[in-house]
């Protein structure tokens, strides 16, 4: 019996020594400490991680996380450097020695944190450009708008003096090219507007049918160098009066018209407008 008990206790050393081992092995820190928090063990990676607080053997931990929280504590070591060290401890329950205990697992997330906080950063100076950059855009639009506004002021005055065809046709060239720089400067407003949440729509009573026509009529002037040919379909059922923001949806057909006409080259380009049949 004297000998069996003996080989037993052999073997028990054998297995605390293995287990040991793998412990000390572990990447991560390892703390084992009784119910109050006394160190009954610790691995080579958790003293380096702690090695600002001289921890032991014996010694109690600093903060000892509840196992039935679920939950990680951060623990942070301060050192000699600028930025102290940021250690997640997560807690489970265990035995040691058949007594009942803590494992504690240790993990540096330092360089984490500090790519994190990098992030963040960088967020905040992107979204400081992104400001400025809005900022400008509006700006500079408004004040792009005053000259040409008497630009087209004075292409008005003009239209309506004696003109020959010639001048006429160029009159008429710098009028197309006045619209079409409004409408892309409206667009700045717009996109500096949405960006910063202040996009208005209009809620008012308008033709449809003669804005339509209004828009068509702007590219049925431009000289039309290419094969394609337009059609306009128009549903029966598509009221004259309609209520809504007259000016975006002048804008989104201009756009949309514009971007067909320019990527077409051969071909026909088809307006469709008909009411939208809402099911609920």
């Amino acid at each position: 019996n004297t000998l069996e008990r003996q080989s037993i206790l052999q073997s028990l050393r054998n297995s605390e020594q293995k287990l040991r081992g793998i412990l000390d092995s572990s990447p991560d820190g390892i703390v084992v400490t009784d119910f109050k928090g006394t160190i009954l063990f610790l691995n080579t990676a958790a003293t380096l991680l702690l090695k600002s607080l001289s921890l032991k053997v014996g010694s109690v931990f600093p903060t000892l996380p509840n196992p039935n929280d679920k939950k990680q504590i951060t623990l942070k070591e301060e050192t000699d450097s600028i930025d102290p060290k940021i250690i997640s401890v997560v807690s489970a329950y265990s035995y040691w020695d058949n007594t009942p205990a803590y494992c504690l697992t240790l993990h540096d997330f330092s360089d984490r944190q500090k790519m994190i906080d990098e992030l963040i950063l960088a967020q905040r100076v992107a979204d400081k450009s992104n400001q400025t950059k809005t900022t400008f855009l509006a700006n500079i639009s408004h004040e792009i708008r005053t000259p040409l506004n008497g630009i087209m002021g004075a292409i008005t005055l003009l239209s309506d003096t004696p003109l020959s065809r010639e001048q006429k046709d160029y009159v008429n060239t710098i009028n197309h090219s006045s619209d079409f720089l409004l409408a892309l400067i409206n667009d700045l407003l717009d996109l500096s507007k949405i960006e910063v949440g202040k996009t208005h729509l209009e809620t008012t009573s308008f033709n449809l049918k003669e804005l339509i026509q209004c828009v068509l009529d702007q590219f049925a002037e431009r000289p039309n160098k290419k094969s394609v040919t337009f059609k306009l379909i128009m549903d029966p059922n598509l009221s004259a009066w309609v209520v809504g923001d007259p000016w975006r949806i002048r804008q989104i057909l201009t756009n949309l018209l514009s971007n067909a006409f320019k990527f077409t080259q051969a071909g026909n380009v088809t307006l469709s407008v008909s009411p939208y049949a809402d099911s609920h």
